[in-house]
């Protein structure tokens, strides 16, 4: 264990002076922080990285943590003294913490043969870790709010435990806060398999044979009027309607459409004509033939 706390908090109501202390009804949480081991499912999901804790470990090889040196009786006598605690001022010079995961629970919570099942905490790690928690991050009397000669010497801590509404999750974060450390610092590494998404494009060429046999012909066309321009030493128009104009057909057509138009038959007699270019000795001119 790294540490326990006990929290006595008082009713709201006390806090607003609305009661006395005899009256108020107090409630009490004791919450624990130790070392243990975790087995995690891991997965990333673009880019981030989400863990859900399938099964969690207090297990610890009695054998291990213990004096290194050849003085055992003593160090027994220690031991019971200190109350087999993790850390103390004056310890031993001791071998590394060795947390387990039991043996029947690797097949039980399907967790893989080649996983490490052992882990070891040095003696500065535990030393230090226990020594920040219970000096540096909590203190041995803590009280809110802050009052009389003591209060200079609390920590922020305290505050947010009086303040939060559920000291059992604020303690899950200080753990998690603190296993992400240890795990940063740990040279033990977990192989995996990586997943990339990878774009694949796919065409179907029976739905693209018509839109592509209009885009050739419609660029064949293109070329070819661009050739017969050329060949005839003629200007392109395109949508210039004064040229258009300036080539016209001959006043005898125009006449016969306009009669055409006034008799009602102009289309009959339009679909009736064929139109092409005839040079006229002074430029082209649109002339028609009866078909």
């Amino acid at each position: 264990m790294i540490t326990a706390i006990e929290v006595l908090k008082a009713a709201a109501d006390y806090e607003a002076g609305e009661v006395l202390w005899n009256d108020t009804t107090v409630s009490a949480t004791e919450c624990a922080l130790y070392f243990c081991t975790n087995a995690y499912r891991s997965v990333v999901e673009r880019g981030t990285l989400k863990e859900d804790i399938i099964a969690s470990w207090a297990e610890r090889d009695f054998s291990s943590y213990r004096n290194i040196s050849q003085d055992l009786p003593r160090f027994d006598q220690y031991e019971k003294w200190n109350n087999y605690s993790l850390y103390s001022s004056g310890d031993y010079e001791r071998s590394d913490l060795q947390l387990f995961i039991p043996k029947e629970d690797i097949q039980n919570y399907g967790i893989p043969d080649d996983v490490v099942q052992r882990f070891n905490l040095t003696q500065r790690t535990v030393g230090s870790t226990t020594h920040f928690v219970n000096t540096q991050l909590l203190i041995r009397n803590m009280f809110w709010p802050l009052r009389g000669d003591y209060a200079s010497d609390q920590t922020p801590t305290v505050q947010a435990l009086y303040q939060s509404a559920n000291l059992s999750a604020t303690f899950d974060q200080v753990a998690l806060a603190v296993s992400n450390w240890i795990r940063d610092i740990s040279g033990v590494k977990q192989n995996g398999a990586g997943e990339e998404w990878v774009i694949h494009i796919h065409v179907d060429w029976p739905y693209m044979i018509l839109p592509l046999l209009t885009t050739v012909l419609g660029l064949f066309y293109c070329l070819w009027s661009i050739r017969e321009t050329r060949k005839l030493h003629l200007e392109p128009w395109k949508t210039d309607m004064i040229a258009t104009l300036a080539n016209s057909v001959d006043a005898e057509t125009r006449a016969q459409l306009r009669h055409a138009n006034r008799q009602g038959y102009l289309e009959e007699a339009v679909k009736a004509m064929t139109v092409k270019f005839e040079d006229v000795g002074c430029g082209l001119e649109l002339r028609t033939q009866q078909t």
